[in-house]
């Protein structure tokens, strides 16, 4: 009987590691499927940011694009109208001008609109509406 007696508390303290080993078991099987989902959702926003940076990239791209035909665009522009302004358009700026007076008026008249401070305003006209004003000036000084 003690050999039976022995048996059963073997029996007994096997069924307790048992259940102690399963619950073990089970709460190593539960933190691990949360540590799994947690890197599933950690993945997704890594994956997720990851595509908005595609992105973002995608649209500086577009538009380091954009603004280089822009600038590309502008340049002919403005070569064009550096050379489109040449001396015939310079003495049209003040044709038509038979007296001091209509002189001066057709100065101030210009430099409203070409002033640079103005919105079309350009350095460069205003240096031609000054040297065309005191050439034609000069004329009738004398």
């Amino acid at each position: 009987m003690n050999q039976e007696s022995a048996l059963q508390d073997e029996s007994k303290h096997l069924q307790k590691e048992k259940k102690q080993f399963l619950l073990e078991q089970e709460r190593y099987q539960r933190r691990l499927e949360r540590d799994r989902k947690l890197l599933d959702q950690r993945e997704a926003l890594v994956e997720k940011k990851l595509q908005m940076l595609r992105e973002a990239y995608d649209h500086l791209d577009e538009d380091r694009s954009l603004l280089e035909r822009e600038r590309y665009h502008l340049e002919k522009e403005k070569s064009y109208l550096e050379g489109a302004f040449d001396q015939a358009d310079q003495e049209l700026l003040f044709c038509g001008v038979h007296s001091e007076s209509a002189l001066k008026k057709r100065y101030r008249d210009l430099m409203k609109i070409f002033h640079p401070d103005n919105v079309s305003g350009d350095q460069r006209v205003v240096q031609i509406i000054n040297q065309q004003f005191e050439s034609i000036h000069g004329t009738f000084r004398r």
